[in-house]
């Protein structure tokens, strides 16, 4: 997941200030990029969850950028690589982390925007409004005011930023519910985050047959003739061609 990061930063932004920017940050975080959980209970909350994370929701804003072009690569994929980037100092560690003293009275937000500032502040030139934006990236990353964002998303990319990472950590969270059940009905314990218990039954009431394997040759009951009529009224079979 490391290498498709730093071929992400590489292959796909378009400024070069951007990509000086994010792979400052690749060197200077990296160990902590590859070995830290993403969250403390929420969702990627084990070691190397917050690659995990960060490199899905790359992939996820390069299939948006497509989607729609007029879409920012450079903001998207910013936006995914350092959205967290607070969490690397609101963290204690890689293994059963807690909340440290700046995580607590701080909060990552807001130190993910102080990451970006200082590693901007030693790429000469870097352009004033475009750090405005990727700061504006950062902060209004969780959507809503009472889910710690100090401001609201109020760019299309700030939108699908938020969006994709809401959707990610969600997903994460559900499939580890089911996978972790100790459930034995159709659906798991009600999960304290989600709201809700996961239906963890059968999606289908009966297993699928298997398709006919095209090699093998069509037997008898298999095979249907059309009829001439349908078959061109020449009165002979498609399948079956004279030959010479």
């Amino acid at each position: 997941m490391w290498a498709r990061l730093e071929e992400i930063v590489r292959d796909k932004t378009k400024r070069r200030c951007i990509r000086e920017l994010l792979e400052r940050v690749l060197d200077q975080y990296g160990e902590r990029i590859r070995s830290y959980p993403a969250a403390v209970e929420i969702h990627h909350n084990y070691a190397g969850g917050f690659l995990e994370h960060v490199v899905s929701m790359s992939e996820a804003v390069l299939h948006y950028s497509a989607r729609f072009p007029a879409l920012d690569i450079d903001l998207l994929i910013a936006g995914a690589v350092l959205h967290d980037i607070g969490k690397l100092e609101e963290l204690s560690g890689p293994v059963g982390p807690t909340y440290t003293t700046v995580g607590n009275l701080i909060g990552h937000v807001v130190i993910g925007r102080d990451i970006l500032r200082e590693v901007a502040s030693g790429i000469p030139d870097f352009p004033p409004t475009l750090l405005m934006l990727l700061e504006h990236m950062i902060l209004s990353h969780q959507g809503q005011l009472e889910w710690g964002s100090p401001k609201r998303p109020k760019i299309p990319e700030s939108i699908v930023l938020h969006f994709v990472d809401d959707l990610d950590a969600k997903l994460n969270r559900a499939l580890r519910i089911i996978d972790n059940s100790s459930s034995q009905g159709d659906f798991t314990e009600r999960d304290y985050h989600l709201g809700r218990p996961m239906f963890q039954g059968d999606y289908d009431d009966q297993p699928q047959e298997s398709p006919p394997n095209p090699t093998e040759p069509l037997s008898a009951e298999q095979f249907e003739d059309p009829g001439p009529e349908e078959r061109g009224g020449k009165g002979q079979s498609f399948l079956f061609e004279p030959q010479g």
